[in-house]
């Protein structure tokens, strides 16, 4: 009785893990695809309202990163 007991703890936990593994992994896949689509936006505006806004080509990446994960990109 309390083998089955403790199999169906190990199998309870298993799966609470396996959702948390799975939510985090879709949250991330969400945050990149809008990485990834708010960068494409902003490649296609035109230089002069990217400088209205304060920003330059060269630093879209970073601060479309910075927005979307809240944190500063590391540097390999």
């Amino acid at each position: 009785m309390t083998i089955i007991t403790i199999k169906r703890a190990n199998v309870l936990y298993f799966l609470e893990v396996f959702r948390t593994l799975v939510i985090r992994a879709i949250a991330d896949f969400n945050k990149s695809r809008s990485y990834y689509k708010t960068v494409q936006e902003m490649y296609k505006l035109p230089p002069s309202l990217l400088k209205d806004v304060g920003l330059s080509r060269s630093n879209i990446r970073s601060k479309v990163y910075e927005n979307t994960h809240g944190g500063r990109q590391e540097q390999p």
